[in-house]
């Protein structure tokens, strides 16, 4: 590669014998003397942003912990390297031409290239955000996980859509609560393992026991129309007879694992009430979304702080009262009916 401090000993000598003649020839080859070392380091930039992604495509946790800490070391050290290079060069730059100008350029070029990386894999979304937390920039680190969330209830959202759809009767809860939940729980410890949190949604601690009593403790609501007689009764207004918490009206923090998982299930239990809207219910039908609400109000607290699980809770519970005005008088063969 060109040596650009035999360059600049060159046109030093030059520019002293003929300033007038020869200075606008150093800057214009000064200029593309960092032209050249921008794009490599655009080069250099691209592959590392190429590995984060693809060292962390697996959501293996240990990768998520290392990927932005060796992007930003390989980063840094790459503008680092270019800029010593071409820094012979510097005095030669017009005065409209400043390396400061150009840095700003390559930043703006970086914040960019993350951006629009920061698409629909969530692995590599939450990657991207701790890496600009990294480099400092954290606006754009929240708006990562954000979108982050964004992606992740999206497909809650469409799980929701499609349980509620076509409602299978069977014995226990249906599958897809634990299934959404375990999505849940990974975007949480996924969130924790690339930002290094202190707190962990692991470490709150629910028995399977804990779970079970939980459940058939839940009292869910007394069924709407014809199935009324035979349906669970139950009493809002006593389970939920205070108010709702201060705390329970502040956004959650979805930096942080805990209040990920907070908006995650706060975010699927409303949907599964926006779904059951749109059905008309059997009276078995109903009783299967009650065990599906029962489970879902189980686990809360292995993934819900105290001072949040009030409110979690109130959604799932609106998510039944939902499900129990839906109940029609049809007979009861689990079979799927049109909503109005």
């Amino acid at each position: 590669s060109t040596d650009y401090g035999d360059v600049a000993l060159a046109l030093r000598a030059a520019v002293a014998v003929d300033p007038e003649r020869v200075s606008a020839v150093a800057a214009t080859i000064a200029a593309k003397a960092h032209d050249a070392s921008e794009r490599e380091l655009e080069s250099a930039s691209t592959k590392a942003l190429d590995d984060l992604a693809a060292s962390t495509e697996s959501d293996d946790a240990q990768a998520l912990r290392s990927a932005p800490t060796n992007a930003d070391v390989a980063l840094r050290r790459a503008a680092r390297s270019l800029r010593e290079r071409a820094a012979p060069l510097e005095p030669f730059l017009s005065k409209e031409d400043s390396v400061s100008k150009r840095t700003a350029k390559s930043e703006a070029w970086l914040r960019s290239m993350i951006e629009a990386r920061g698409g629909l894999q969530p692995s590599t979304i939450v990657a991207l955000a701790a890496l600009c937390r990294l480099r400092g920039d954290d606006a754009l680190s929240t708006d990562l996980l954000e979108r982050h969330v964004a992606v992740v209830g999206e497909d809650l959202d469409q799980k929701a859509q499609d349980a509620i759809a076509t409602i299978s009767v069977n014995d226990g809860p249906a599958s897809y609560i634990d299934a959404c939940v375990s999505m849940i729980a990974a975007a949480s410890k996924r969130v924790d393992a690339a930002l290094r949190s202190k707190t962990h949604v692991a470490e709150i601690e629910i028995s399977d026991d804990a779970v079970d009593r939980r459940a058939r403790s839940l009292r869910t609501p007394r069924a709407s129309g014809a199935a009324a007689r035979s349906g669970v009764e139950m009493d809002v207004e006593k389970l939920f007879a205070k108010e709702a918490t201060a705390g329970e009206s502040v956004a959650d923090d979805v930096t942080t694992g805990v209040g990920l998982a907070a908006a995650l299930l706060s975010r699927f239990a409303a949907a599964l009430a926006a779904s059951v809207r749109t059905r008309s219910l059997s009276r078995d039908e109903y009783a299967q979304l009650e065990r599906d609400g029962r489970r879902l109000h189980a686990v809360l607290p292995r993934y819900v702080r105290d001072d949040r699980l009030r409110g979690v809770e109130r959604g799932v519970m609106e998510f039944l009262e939902e499900a129990a005005e839906r109940v029609t008088g049809a007979a009861a063969n689990g079979g799927s009916n049109n909503g109005e």
